[in-house]
């Protein structure tokens, strides 16, 4: 685990094999068809009791901030007791990694990976992407020092035909960016990561978006080529205000009426 220095005028994805990457493939094996009997490999045991430590996590987040150059070293490290050879058991034991609630935090956006009739946007907008996040992770350290002390992850998702769904209209590659909880400079990273992949044709996951998005410039219905339809809608279930919240009211979907009177 060692800081790649990446020269600007050249692309990231002449560094690639350099990089650390992490394959995941979980299949769903019916009871039946499985000869394997659950937990047969087990999984690293170290990186299972360290998941379960409240402490784990405060003491990552205090290596990093005072010893920021470890982080890749940390990176790495964890990606390796991640690897699982052949591990079979039932699938809360799959998808449970052991992190505890408040150990950190994401945001994600959502890439097209087939080019809608109605988008601009194509596959090679994704590739464009994952050099975005790395061109923006480089200033971050080259300029202040900071680092992402997660790794991101790209996992892929089906098309949705809901009209405000991150996947509409295409079947979709989500980039997933962590943050250990207390890492120096961490949420302002994860915003410049946000702001920096509109460009690129990405949709913020709307419940981790930090309230980035509002009701200004037409954003979300750039986004959302389906949004009058659904707006259409909501004002017909919303005519008394039933679905009014903090987050309507930020994105502009409720219609607060106002009297300014003398």
């Amino acid at each position: 685990g060692h800081v790649i220095h990446m020269d600007p005028s050249e692309p990231p994805e002449t560094y690639y094999p350099n990089f650390h990457t992490l394959h995941f493939e979980m299949n769903i094996t019916p009871r039946k068809q499985s000869n394997s009997k659950p937990g047969t490999t087990p999984r690293n045991w170290l990186a299972a009791l360290f998941g379960k430590l409240d402490l784990s996590f405060e003491l990552l987040a205090c290596l990093s901030n005072y010893f920021p150059k470890i982080v890749p070293w940390l990176v790495h490290e964890g990606m390796d007791a991640l690897e699982d050879q052949n591990y079979v058991a039932k699938s809360y034991d799959i998808y449970n990694l052991g992190l505890n609630g408040d150990a950190g935090f994401a945001n994600e956006i959502g890439f097209p990976v087939q080019a809608p009739s109605n988008s601009q946007f194509t596959p090679e907008h994704l590739v464009s992407a994952i050099n975005s996040i790395h061109r923006v992770a480089q200033t971050a350290r080259l300029q202040g020092a900071q680092y992402q002390t997660s790794p991101f992850a790209v996992r892929f998702v089906r098309r949705s035909s809901a009209f405000l769904s991150m996947m509409n209209g295409t079947d979709t590659a989500m980039i997933e960016l962590d943050m250990i909880t207390g890492t120096y400079g961490g949420q302002e990273i994860v915003n410049r990561q946000q702001k920096s992949l509109y460009q690129h044709g990405g949709r913020p996951h709307w419940g981790l978006e930090f309230d980035q998005l509002t009701g200004s410039n037409g954003l979300v219905q750039r986004l959302y080529p389906e949004f009058d339809k659904w707006k259409h809608v909501y004002d017909q279930l919303n005519s008394c205000g039933t679905f009014d919240n903090k987050t309507t009211i930020r994105l502009g979907f409720s219609e607060l009426p106002y009297v300014r009177k003398g």
